[in-house]
């Protein structure tokens, strides 16, 4: 009898070992360092469901040779790749690479285990790899869904005279957390795009006529040797000659209608929190309360954990003291279930002061756009608080489509935003400033590429950073367009798209942006813009309407024969203009977590190159046609130097720029 116990419990040691090792009893466990990244997928009308799986190297050391071996999705029959292994060649640390698959066969409606393994080269010695997920398959869902009430946010006022700086501002690498790929959709053209090619030309003199705009001011006296890009921000209030311009680490403010700046550190204004002031400001000016309003990124602490802080203050009481702000904080307790936030922005309406953000879980996978509004009359009200309304993937899993856009600009009675369900169509939200819910609606576009970013400029860095939300499809620039009476009229949402590939073919040789016009009240797709020309790349748009239908566009191109430049100008008119040129590539060394050097295969240091992630055109002057902007180049100041990935090397000249017809 102790024999036959003994036997029972050994078999028991060993299929509790053996149920270990296949990891947490009988859910596949990770093996290796490739790892899954957030993955995303698309039902066609056929019922086949397309995936985009995005293979992550969760390593120190560069892994080469990635090869996919295997692929399977529940009980589905894989259609792509037609044939495997697949390789996707070497993933750097911290990197990765996407593999677009598409199944047949699999239930809507339904868990799915999503499983993929291979093979990669480590040092020389070859390894495999298996990672899962399990994918709750079900198409996006158009309707009404109810918004959440958020606890009120107590005002804050600042000391009105400066304090010590906080901790250095740095912004390099750790933040537009990765987000799901868009998956492929079927081949869909509904819309003519226009053959017309997008010219980029210096600027005209200040004040010069005969070009298809008038440079009204140029002040490109604002230099910055930062090592990071500026992500500027503008923002004017013409009757009172006041204009803001933010970036990364710094604000710039003028009382001369931008004519000269003066050079603030927001850390001196507002009180330390968290890990300090961060990055991606964000500011806006609404004429109907005489308001300019300040959004701020402050780093995460140790526990991951950040907050978005909101000030407003009139134009005429910054000029007599620009340190006296009043204020409120954004918070992961003001929105259940995040982490960190990342990539803000912010709009006005009539009624609402809106705010975006992309929260982020635990693990840092991006888990969609958070949109949050305060009505205007607690902000301007005696209250000591501000109420907030909030909508979130928490209220709907759609919103992970739209992880990464922006918020619409001159918009008056609501807010829009949108996402793409697939490269072939858009989801559109519309929250009303009427209404406690918001509307969404799944609209055709044309299909666009979505995996060739590819654009080196003359020292052979590539500019676009096609990981980040700015460079990989995701709705960065939107703007309202009111019809003529002032009713109903159009969205346009702009987004950057790639090159041709082997898989994808639209007669675009190089990354271009692309633009959708939606009816603002059926939020369907009513037609499509392109900006593109064959020699070269553009990326990074920025959109806003003039009170006349007129609107501004400001977008950044480069290539082989161009470093990459901001230009700006109105859409339709075909070309664009730059007041400065790059003549050089921001390239920083890349570090592990522990200092040490992040290398290659072939053993070399990598290094990041980046020109933007967001840029802003406003509304300005005293006629309906001016628009502002904060350009950028990035520029050599000492020619002897070998790279610019020392501060003493190169710079950025900055230039708010004022523009019409």
């Amino acid at each position: 009898m102790k024999k036959l116990l003994w036997i029972l419990i050994l078999l028991l040691i060993l299929l509790l070992l053996v149920l270990f090792f296949r990891g947490c009893f009988g859910k596949p466990k990770d093996v290796g360092e490739i790892k899954l990244g957030p993955v995303a997928y698309s039902i066609w009308p056929d019922g086949s469901v397309a995936v985009a799986i995005p293979l992550i190297n969760s390593g120190e050391t560069s892994d080469s040779a990635v090869n996919v071996a295997k692929v399977t999705l529940g009980s589905g029959a894989l259609l792509l790749p037609t044939s495997l292994p697949a390789a996707l060649g070497e993933i750097n640390s911290d990197q990765r690479q996407v593999l677009q698959t598409r199944f047949s066969g699999v239930a809507a409606g339904s868990a799915s285990t999503l499983t993929v393994s291979g093979t990669y080269v480590e040092a020389g010695v070859t390894k495999d790899f298996s990672a899962s997920t399990v994918l709750d398959v079900k198409a996006p869902q158009s309707g009404t869904v109810a918004s959440t009430t958020g606890t009120a946010l107590p005002k804050h006022v600042t000391p009105g005279v400066p304090t010590a700086p906080g901790p250095p501002i740095k912004e390099w690498e750790g933040n537009n957390e990765n987000g799901p790929v868009t998956p492929i959709g079927p081949t869909l053209h509904p819309f003519t795009i226009a053959p017309n090619q997008t010219g980029p030309q210096q600027a005209p003199a200040v004040g010069a006529t005969g070009s298809s705009v008038t440079i009204i001011k140029d002040n490109g006296g604002n230099e910055s040797t930062a090592l990071e890009p500026p992500d500027p921000s503008t923002a004017v209030a013409t009757s009172a000659g006041v204009v803001m311009d933010p970036a990364n680490t710094y604000m710039l403010f003028s009382t001369q209608n931008g004519a000269n700046f003066t050079t603030y550190n927001p850390s001196t204004i507002f009180p330390q929190t968290d890990g300090g002031l961060c990055c991606d400001q964000v500011v806006v000016y609404d004429p109907n309360t005489d308001l300019f309003f300040w959004m701020m990124q402050y780093s995460s602490n140790s526990a991951g954990q950040n907050i978005l802080r909101i000030a407003y203050q009139h134009p005429a009481n910054l000029i007599s003291n620009f340190n006296g702000w009043t204020y409120f904080d954004l918070s992961i307790a003001t929105f259940n279930g995040q982490v960190a936030l990342d990539y803000p922005d912010i709009s006005v309406t009539n009624s609402y002061l809106y705010a975006s953000v992309d929260g982020t879980d635990k693990n840092g996978n991006n888990l969609g756009l958070i949109v949050a509004r305060m009505p205007l009359s607690d902000i301007t009200g005696s209250s000591g608080s501000v109420g907030i309304g909030y909508f979130s993937p928490n209220e709907d899993t759609d919103q992970k489509y739209a992880w990464g856009s922006r918020l619409t600009q001159q918009t008056t009675d609501g807010m829009y935003w949108a996402g793409h369900t697939d490269t072939s169509h858009l989801e559109v939200f519309h929250w009303p400033d009427s209404s406690g819910s918001v509307t969404t609606n799944v609209t055709s576009i044309n299909t666009f590429c979505n995996s060739n970013y590819a654009s080196l400029a003359p020292d052979n860095n590539q500019w676009i950073d096609a990981t980040r939300a700015a460079g990989s499809g995701k709705v960065i620039a939107a703007t309202r367009q009111l019809g003529k009476d002032g009713g109903h009229g159009k969205i346009w949402f702009g987004w950057g798209a790639a090159a041709d590939d082997s898989s994808c073919k639209n007669s675009r040789t190089q990354p271009y942006v692309d633009i959708t016009q939606v009816d603002d009240s059926t939020l369907n797709s009513v037609g499509e813009y392109d900006i593109w020309n064959t020699p070269y790349a553009f990326a990074y748009p920025s959109l806003g309407t003039a009170p006349n239908g007129d609107i501004g566009v400001a977008v950044s191109f480069g290539g082989k024969n161009n470093y990459a430049s901001a230009t700006i100008g109105y859409l339709g008119d075909y070309v664009v203009y730059y007041v400065d040129a790059s003549t050089a590539t921001l390239n920083f060394p890349l570090f592990n977590s522990n200092g040490t050097p992040k290398l290659n295969s072939s053993g070399q240091q990598l290094t990041g190159t980046r020109y933007g992630d967001m840029f802003a055109v406003r509304q300005s002057g005293t006629r309906n046609v001016d628009f502002s902007s904060e350009l950028y180049a990035y520029q050599y100041v000492n020619t002897a130097t070998p790279s610019c990935s020392s501060a003493a090397g190169c710079q950025y000249r900055l230039d708010y720029v004022q523009f019409s017809r």
